[in-house]
């Protein structure tokens, strides 16, 4: 499919009828030659020439080239027949050990700048976001395993860094972590009923495939407990430590710094 780059009242169609497209045929009815593509119905549709999209009614289709004129040129892409879409990144689906949710606030200082250049691209700096507080809350998974912990602070000063201040406390937190729970994971405790359990298993518990003699133990690292059954191509899955960090609005990972200019 292709578009002129040239934008006329008088619109002519035309169909490719060769390999080398110098040869043509006349378009006379848009409508006709695509809607069985896309309805089982016989009404007549209305076909966006830069996305192919249809509508029911020419209004519906007005008011969707108000949008879509404004955008490059697209086309929905269609699997080829008999392709098999299926899902592989097993370990996004896991639930992690540890999370910690963290969320700051800040004073908004207002910037004093000069006049921009109307006539180039410009990004107007107005505020500083200097942060004043924070609060995190680190979560296991069981706590029996580990503790929740709260932590808060509010700067005493203007000259508090509590960005960093956020950074070295937290830092310190996950190291402990680290040396308690994670660097020396637990032993696997498999009682009887476990054993049974794992031998009567027919499904990986992780991507749901069929069990055969391809299996392996899986335990909880933290507590050495709760055995499952999974395929030998899982086992490398865990990760130790998710964190959201909430500011403004926005969740953001490491790189704090001091103070931000919006």
């Amino acid at each position: 499919m292709r578009i002129s780059s040239k934008q006329c009242e008088t619109v002519v169609d035309l169909l490719s009828i060769s390999d080398d497209e110098k040869q043509h045929c006349l378009i006379k009815n848009s409508s006709k030659l695509l809607t069985s593509q896309v309805s089982n119905k016989k009404c007549k549709r209305y076909f966006c020439r830069r996305c192919l999209n249809s509508y029911t009614r020419e209004d519906k289709l007005k008011q969707h080239q108000g949008f879509c004129n404004n955008h490059e040129v697209v086309k929905v892409g269609l699997p080829k027949h008999g392709s098999v879409l299926s899902f592989k990144n097993y370990n996004r689906s896991m639930r992690h050990p540890f999370v910690v949710y963290a969320d700051f606030e800040s004073f908004i200082k207002p910037i004093d700048t000069c006049q921009p250049d109307p006539s180039t691209p410009y990004t107007q700096k107005c505020q500083h976001h200097v942060p004043s507080s924070f609060c995190y809350y680190i979560k296991c998974f069981d706590d029996e395993v580990c503790s929740p912990k709260l932590v808060m602070y509010t700067a005493h000063s203007e000259d508090d860094d509590v960005a960093q201040k956020f950074i070295d406390i937290l830092e310190e937190d996950i190291k402990q972590i680290y040396k308690e729970h994670v660097k020396f994971p637990k032993e696997m405790k498999c009682t009887k009923s476990d054993e049974v359990r794992f031998k009567a298993a027919t499904e990986c518990y992780i991507c749901g495939g069929e069990l055969g003699e391809d299996r392996a133990r899986d335990h909880c690292h933290l507590s050495g407990e709760k055995i499952s059954c999974i395929a030998k191509s899982e086992e490398n899955y865990k990760k130790s430590v998710s964190r959201f960090v909430h500011e403004g609005g926005y969740r953001k990972r490491r790189g704090w710094k001091r103070s931000e200019e919006v």
